[in-house]
């Protein structure tokens, strides 16, 4: 269940958004005496969005400001509330387990679980307007990398950087995937040029390809 649906649905004596106040530091609206600070959204265009950045109705899931330096020490929290290493915790053991375990699918509560063994890793992925996010780290190994970006195309590079991070700390189970070059008839290129469209994707995907002296091209 995503957490716009958790909102909707969770039925205590005290309203969900309030609770989070309580509990929680940096939900929208960000305070003023940090604007300064926050990054400004921007749309797949490059054009920044009007005000800066919208503020979003589903308030658990599109509501809270944070770091990529916050989101780390939540990682690594997470990572220690397992072990049952952390100093202060905030859950039980099996709970923190537990979300690092998948349940239905790749998804533990909350967190997609990715690899197996040593290559266990855990994250999840951030996507308000304007802004694209994602945070990866290992189960049984400090170490891991959040990424931030405020574009809609952000995403485009998300997990490029994620790769390079891997690549440099020497991390398994993220090396870029080795494929060897195949072979095709040019006489058939033709056929695959045109133009291409995802619209149920934010923005709009739209690939032109194009055949030309034996070779296919993406246009723009």
């Amino acid at each position: 269940m995503s957490e716009t649906a958790a909102m909707i649905f969770l039925k205590t004596s005290t309203p969900c958004i309030d609770a989070a106040e309580d509990q929680v530091a940096g939900l929208q609206p960000l305070p003023a005496d940090l604007h300064a600070r926050a990054a400004t959204a921007h749309r797949a265009s490059g054009e920044p969005i009007a005000g800066r950045w919208h503020i979003h109705p589903e308030q658990a899931a599109a509501g809270l400001w944070t770091t990529p330096e916050d989101m780390a020490r939540f990682a690594i929290a997470v990572q220690q509330m397992a072990a049952g290493t952390a100093k202060t915790s905030i859950m039980p053991r099996e709970l923190a387990s537990s979300m690092m375990r998948p349940v239905i699918d790749d998804y533990g509560l909350g967190l997609g679980i990715s690899g197996s063994g040593r290559e266990t890793r855990f994250g999840h992925g951030g996507s308000n307007v304007g802004f694209r996010c994602t945070f990866m780290a290992f189960k049984d190994v400090a170490s891991g990398v959040v990424v931030m970006t405020n574009s809609d195309r952000g995403g485009e590079v998300l997990q490029d950087i994620v790769r390079a991070v891997a690549r440099e700390y020497g991390w398994p189970g993220l090396a870029p995937i080795e494929r060897t070059l195949g072979t095709s008839d040019p006489g058939v290129y033709k056929d695959f040029a045109g133009r291409y469209e995802i619209p149920i994707r934010s923005p709009p995907v739209v690939m032109l390809i194009a055949a030309e002296g034996g070779k296919l091209y993406r246009g723009s």
